[in-house]
């Protein structure tokens, strides 16, 4: 399952996401400029939870959607240093990680967040046809999730 636009539908490449975001918040918190980045139409619960799967509302927006050819995500290594990246892929604990290795510049990352703010209640559920199931048959394809401004 893929988004698009305001929807979640059947398509090539669903899960790529969970990759990009992470690769995302590893380059975030290493410190690298971040040349081209977008977050998801909406939010995404389970990119709200840390390396423990514990939820962390704080992490609403630090996600980053890649759909090619259209959206990327990419970023710039500033420093002189050449950087060595290891990605390690947990199917037991549904994780990745990933690992950059460099010469240290001394650069600190400092991040704030309000975490969300002006919550919108979610929507009641909203049922479409599908003709690929049975008669009768329900599948859940989207879960309600609150909206709220991010800063």
């Amino acid at each position: 399952m893929i988004i698009l636009g305001d929807q979640t539908i059947k398509g090539v490449g669903g899960g790529v996401c969970q990759v990009s975001t992470t690769l995302f918040r590893t380059v975030f918190f290493g410190g690298y400029p971040i040349v081209e980045r977008n977050a998801h139409a909406y939010r995404v619960g389970y990119y709200e939870k840390d390396a423990g799967n514990v939820e962390d509302s704080n992490l609403a927006g630090m996600d980053a959607t890649v759909f090619f050819p259209l959206i990327d995500f990419k970023f710039k290594n500033d420093t002189p240093y050449w950087i060595l990246m290891e990605t390690y892929v947990n199917p037991a604990a549904s994780s990745i990680t990933w690992k950059f290795y460099s010469t240290s510049d001394g650069r600190k990352v400092k991040w704030d967040t309000t975490g969300p703010q002006n919550i919108v209640p979610a929507p009641d559920p909203l049922y479409k046809e599908n003709p690929d199931l049975a008669t009768g048959e329900i599948k859940q394809t989207d879960w309600a999730a609150d909206g709220q401004i991010l800063r």
